[in-house]
């Protein structure tokens, strides 16, 4: 028994030697700094880390992580931080931290050098939220630049009609071939040789039947029928004509129809005239995207582009066991849960304490930095929250749980009572600076693995603004400081939605009506007269050849409608005269039979004389 022990503790202590030869505290630091620097994309610095064995206790001086976006600032640093790590998990490989106290904690502090770093450029694999950020910096860069030096110039018409095609000419050209081509195959059809012989046989025969000329009941009666027999010719020659009158009418009311085709081609040069004129839009979205786009996009992004690298690192850190297809009439391996897992990291706690560049004192907690979730069976979380003497407070939260089948994120951040002073809105002469106000911030973003919704409210009072001592040199800037000088407050409202074909992001802001109605005012009539000009212009150009086509569908319709006429009164004729004839001869018919009564009675008559 005492020899076990003996080697037990020979075992211990021959670790602990390796583990020291190893883990020294300067290749522990190059370590660290490598590690972290490769996550962040900028320098990642630790000063003094000190491991002991004794307790398994690491510490360091300070931190600093360096801002990737602007190098020369960090993102955060630490003062003093020290922390105990489990021994039993080491022994796995394992890295498992109870928790950390992090004083002194500070955000956007400057840098005495450069963080940048030099990186191989790699080719990024292209993911949901990677789309979402390039079609949100495209919508940004669409937007029409807010130049007001194209407002104040005129308009030069003239020029932009002479290189403008105008194609509504040769357009209706074309229509117009093809409408002639139609009128002749009716005419054709409508050839009065076609009918007229046929009116004209009927004709002769009707009147070849002379009723006064007819002596006999029973010749009468064999004129009716064959008057009648005409009758069902000429029904049959109206069915004809009656279809065909219809089929004619219809194509020429297409024909009608399609001058409308000629408005929309018109219509169509008149855009395509005011898109190479570039007349200056009063759009309010513009104008909105103009001064806050930038600056909400920007924030969007850097929240997108975070999660997409936490996605990237949780997918290649989970080492789940790979799915077998094992061979047929082969075993499979099945990992079945140990009884005690760690994960390859998990840092359980943290506690934040600290300030920002502006006096903002922070506190907070972080929660369950682990490697793989579905060990613990819990998500990350933070929560800081951040107080001044002046009553500015924020609160940030954040999830990210990777516990289900699919990633998810949510975030919320609430800025109350923030003093707002030297804020520029956009680089731009004639914009102000915000002197002061104090503002309100209201943000979310919920994102469900290839899906996303966000929304952003922002409200101050109470602001004044500054604009730089150059008088305004034109009525359209004047303007613009009579607008921001009688404005106290500020709202911006943003929504974004985006899926995995589609990004939907609109914004807009109080500006937004003020300054159009000012800018109306003062270019609303140039821009008004520089439209009308163009639309003139290329309607007289195409006023001849719309003249031309409605002249020749008004004749070639009213001459395939006289010839239509025309058959239909012959029709019209000829049933009158049959009608006509057929009771002339039925007249006839009475009279020979009463005739014939009477030499009946006169013979009676005279038998009994």
């Amino acid at each position: 028994m005492r020899w076990k022990g003996l080697i037990f503790l020979g075992v211990v202590i021959a670790v602990f030697v390796v583990l020291s030869l190893i883990f020294t505290d300067i290749w522990l630091e190059n370590k660290l700094e490598r590690t972290g620097t490769t996550i962040v994309g900028a320098k990642v610095q630790f000063d003094n880390v000190d491991f002991s064995f004794t307790g398994l206790h690491m510490r360091w001086d300070s931190l600093q992580v360096t801002n990737p976006k602007n190098t020369m600032k960090n993102i955060f640093t630490t003062g003093p931080t020290g922390f105990d790590m489990r021994l039993a998990p080491l022994f796995s490989q394992k890295v498992i931290i109870e928790n950390i106290q992090m004083t002194n904690v500070t955000s956007g502090t400057d840098r005495t050098t450069d963080g940048k770093i030099e990186q191989k450029r790699k080719e990024k694999k292209s993911t949901f939220l990677t789309k979402t950020i390039l079609r949100l910096q495209e919508k940004l860069s669409e937007a029409p630049a807010w130049n007001l030096d194209d407002y104040a110039q005129k308009v030069n018409v003239d020029s932009i009609l002479k290189i403008l095609n105008v194609q509504s000419p040769e357009k209706i050209d074309s229509l117009q071939n093809s409408l002639v081509e139609s009128y002749q195959n009716w005419s054709e059809q409508l050839d009065r040789k076609r009918w007229q012989n046929k009116f004209n046989e009927i004709e002769e025969k009707v009147k070849s039947l002379e009723p006064e000329e007819i002596k006999d009941i029973s010749s009468l009666q064999n004129s009716v029928q064959t008057v009648q027999q005409l009758q069902k010719t000429l029904d049959s020659l109206q069915t004809s004509i009656k279809t065909m009158s219809d089929s004619l009418q219809g194509d020429l009311n297409t024909y009608k129809t399609k001058i409308s085709l000629v408005d929309n081609w018109i219509r169509n040069d008149v855009q395509r005239a005011l898109a190479k004129a570039k007349l200056p839009s009063l759009d309010k979205q513009n104008i909105a995207l103009f001064l806050f786009g930038q600056k909400v996009v920007s924030q969007a992004a850097a929240v997108l582009g975070t999660v997409n690298t936490v996605r990237s690192y949780n997918s290649r850190l989970q080492g789940e066991p790979k799915k077998q297809s094992p061979p047929r009439l082969k075993g499979q391996n099945i990992h079945f849960v140990k009884q005690q897992v760690w994960p390859t990291f998990w840092i359980k706690n943290i506690e934040l304490s600290g300030h920002t560049t502006r006096g903002l004192a922070l506190g907070g907690q972080v929660k369950n930095i682990v490697s793989q979730q579905k060990v613990i069976g819990e998500p990350t979380t933070f929560q800081i929250r951040g107080s001044r003497a002046d009553q500015a407070a924020l609160q940030l939260e954040a999830l990210f749980n990777y516990l289900g089948d699919g990633p998810k994120e949510k975030f919320s951040l609430s800025v109350e009572r923030m003093p707002l002073t030297d804020v520029e809105l956009r680089q731009a002469a004639f914009l102000p600076t915000i002197q002061q106000g104090r503002g309100a911030l209201n943000a979310t973003m919920d994102i469900r693995e290839n899906q996303l919704e966000g929304s952003l409210s922002f409200k101050s009072h109470n602001v004044s603004f500054s604009f730089d001592e150059t008088e305004p040199d034109n009525l359209i800037e004047q303007r613009i400081q009579r607008v921001f000088n009688t404005t106290t407050a500020i709202t911006v409202n943003a929504s974004l939605f985006s899926a995995t074909e589609k990004t939907d992001f609109s914004l807009d802001s109080n500006f937004d009506d003020l300054l159009v109605e000012q800018m109306t005012k003062v270019l609303g009539e140039d821009l008004k007269e520089a439209r009308q000009k163009i639309e003139n212009t290329v309607r007289e150009r195409v006023s001849a050849y719309r003249q031309n086509i409605e002249q020749l569908i008004t004749e070639r319709t009213a001459k395939l409608q006289r010839e239509m006429k025309e058959y239909t009164d012959m029709l019209d004729d000829q049933k009158k005269l049959i009608e006509e004839k057929e009771e002339e001869l039925k007249e006839r018919i009475e009279e020979e039979k009463k005739k014939a009564g009477k030499e009946v009675k006169d013979r009676l008559k005279g038998l009994f004389d």
